[in-house]
């Protein structure tokens, strides 16, 4: 009866180590983003939507961030980086560059933002989420109602995602539809 008993409990530590799932971590690599949604509040404000996944759950900066690799002015000192184009008038997408004469000031036509640190403890270190960036001032240029951004990121290891493109964005400037009544 003990060796059955033995051989039973055996049996059963067996299958129960067996069946426990050991949780591993993926293999480092780069986010994977995609385009959510764009949502225009006023001339000045918008919210600009999209969802991330983060294999090794490195996603955003704390504050501190800010020496080394995320200096100032460096690639990484901003992990998104969203580029503003518009549609000229041959219906082409160009990439926004401003130079502003009296300031003497060039813009590259980048919007870039700082995501907040994800803390992340969990077993499992991968992360997927949404992230909403508020954007005052979204278009640069208000002559130009035809506009789309490209934008990326960078996880703290600094592996850039994919790029991606929105789709295209009509709102017109003020006073736009007075300009097109006279000139028709």
């Amino acid at each position: 009866m003990r060796k059955l008993l033995a051989i039973f409990l055996l049996v059963a530590l067996g299958l129960f180590l067996g069946s426990c799932k050991k949780i591993t971590n993926p293999e480092p690599g780069p986010p994977v983003i995609a385009y959510k949604s764009f949502d225009i509040v006023s001339e000045t404000e918008a919210y600009f939507h999209f969802t991330f996944t983060d294999p090794d759950g490195d996603m955003g900066l704390k504050s501190s961030d800010t020496s080394g690799p995320f200096a100032f002015g460096s690639e990484y000192y901003n992990d998104f980086h969203m580029r503003f184009q518009f549609k000229n008038y041959q219906g082409n997408y160009i990439d926004s560059v401003w130079y502003d004469q009296l300031a003497v000031l060039y813009d590259s036509g980048f919007v870039l933002y700082r995501i907040p640190f994800i803390d992340n403890n969990s077993k499992n270190k991968s992360l997927t989420g949404e992230i909403i960036i508020k954007m005052a001032g979204f278009r640069p240029a208000s002559n130009k109602p035809n506009f789309r951004y490209n934008f990326y990121i960078y996880d703290r290891a600094h592996h850039k995602s994919n790029v991606v493109t929105t789709p295209e964005f009509y709102f017109p400037w003020p006073g736009m539809a007075k300009y097109v009544l006279e000139n028709d």
